[in-house]
């Protein structure tokens, strides 16, 4: 199978936690821009949230073609910058809307691509899979704090964030 082009991410909603909450998996606000990362032998290909091509406006995301050299991939994430260690929306801002940083504004405001989830593997959708067997999955191709990407642990209601 093909990789899909394009996926929408699942974005979040407001409301009261379900009864239920520790069978539910929580993220951090990340006050970054939503970006799904397509990766192959070809390279990194980026979508925005509303499906329009983002690759040019983060160039950092090209690493992922060398961390995952055997691998097709689709990931969920999110471009974030970080300002003395909390991601910094307002940071970001200078590097959204432009087209084609220059090294200069790449080395002022690096972003980090920090991956929430893994929605296709090696030919292989990952949707009808439980969100922890894509975790686990996800954990298995090593991303971890490598360069300018991220894989933030998560957590439940029943086990927060210390």
């Amino acid at each position: 199978m093909t990789m899909p082009w394009p996926v929408r991410p699942m974005m979040a909603d407001t409301g009261e936690l379900p009864a239920d909450a520790g069978r539910w998996g929580l993220e951090l606000k990340w006050d970054g821009v939503r970006a799904i990362a397509y990766v192959s032998a070809d390279g990194v290909r980026a979508s925005g949230r509303k499906a329009g091509d983002v690759t040019a406006r983060y160039p950092e995301l090209s690493v992922l073609a060398d961390l995952l050299p055997q691998h097709d991939v689709v990931l969920d994430g999110e471009v974030v910058a970080f300002e003395d260690g909390r991601p910094s929306f307002e940071r970001l801002q200078r590097r959204m809307h432009v087209q084609r940083p220059d090294q200069r504004l790449i080395r002022e405001v690096p972003v980090r691509y920090v991956v929430f989830d893994l929605l296709f593997l090696d030919g292989h959708p990952l949707y009808d899979l439980p969100y922890a067997d894509r975790r686990a999955l996800l954990a298995d191709l090593d991303l971890a704090a490598t360069g300018p990407v991220e894989v933030p642990r998560t957590w439940t209601a029943a086990t927060p964030p210390r």
